[in-house]
């Protein structure tokens, strides 16, 4: 006769991959990839321009009469500083299935699954940036580029509907500025997405598919623009529009929003983690700027 196993005292099995630890997928700065970014920015800068015209003139005769205006003007881009401190204690996870990455030995303490902790919080500093871009943070005394093309004196402002906001904000674009090329329409990423949609959907033989997942397209008829959805403007209904270096993002040091110190600290028995840069957005001309809503 066989033996008998017992096992009505055994939870149910559950497969475990020790070796894996899966991370949310977040959508990282984007906007940084669009814009002027300027560095070297410890608190404010000047943004100088020179706006020159001339008049012409007659030549046929000899004589020297001055005409047209250098006109001097000044912005100014302020930065704040932004910290991302945590901390981990790596005992914390002796309970767990990741314990076996754990050594317990003084002087050689390890942070299971290390690259998967700093690499997701790096992704998530990347989201909250982008956030932080176009919606500006009261608490850190930072303005977005929806706060400033919303209050800027100049900015082209225009309300609509929302299958015509991406439309309206091109119609809007002054001719001055279409003539500079490079024009990026930013919008939300679900009203890129009707768009897309939309014109997929009343395309002909001669015209491609666009693939939204590109998150970006040629206008249609005006190669000179790009319509690109970006997770800042996710839920606004907004649109702003403007060439490309007409947007600035300041700091320090580039990339600095990337840059992570992760170390031991023997006094707290803890792991911590240190993220630290400043940021600050700024409209070079307000007046080249585009900036349409919902009514």
């Amino acid at each position: 006769m066989a033996s008998t196993i017992v096992k009505t005292s055994l939870p149910d099995y559950v497969a475990t991959n020790t070796d894996e630890l899966l991370v949310k997928s977040m959508l990282g700065a984007k906007t940084l990839n669009y814009v002027d970014i300027m560095t070297n920015v410890k608190y404010k800068s000047a943004l100088n321009y020179l706006d020159s015209t001339v008049s012409f003139a007659d030549g046929s005769e000899c004589g020297f009469e001055a005409q047209g205006t250098d006109t001097l003007s000044q912005r100014t881009i302020e930065v704040k500083p932004i910290k991302v401190n945590k901390e981990w204690c790596d005992r914390d996870l002796l309970s767990t299935y990741a314990n076996h990455q754990n050594l317990i030995a003084a002087g050689r303490e390890t942070l299971p699954f290390e690259e998967k902790f700093v690499g997701a919080n790096l992704d998530a500093i990347k989201a909250e940036l982008e956030k932080v871009i176009w919606n500006g943070d009261d608490e850190l005394g930072l303005a977005g580029y929806i706060d400033l093309a919303s209050t800027e004196t100049g900015v082209v402002k225009v309300t609509t509907t929302a299958d015509e906001l991406i439309d309206s904000a091109y119609n809007a674009i002054p001719d001055a500025v279409l003539e500079k090329g490079d024009v990026i329409i930013f919008v939300d990423p679900t009203v890129f997405k009707n768009y897309v949609k939309a014109n997929n959907t009343a395309c002909c033989s001669n015209v491609g598919i666009v693939d939204a997942a590109a998150g970006e397209m040629a206008y249609v008829g005006d190669s000179r623009v790009k319509i690109v959805a970006v997770g800042g403007l996710s839920g606004k209904n907004t649109a702003i529009a403007s060439y490309r270096t007409n947007f600035v993002y300041a700091t320090d040091v580039e990339g600095s929003e990337n840059t992570f110190k992760l170390w031991y600290s023997d006094d707290a028995d803890l792991f911590r983690f240190k993220v630290l840069f400043n940021a600050g957005v700024q409209f070079k001309f307000p007046s080249e700027v585009v900036y349409a809503t919902v009514a």
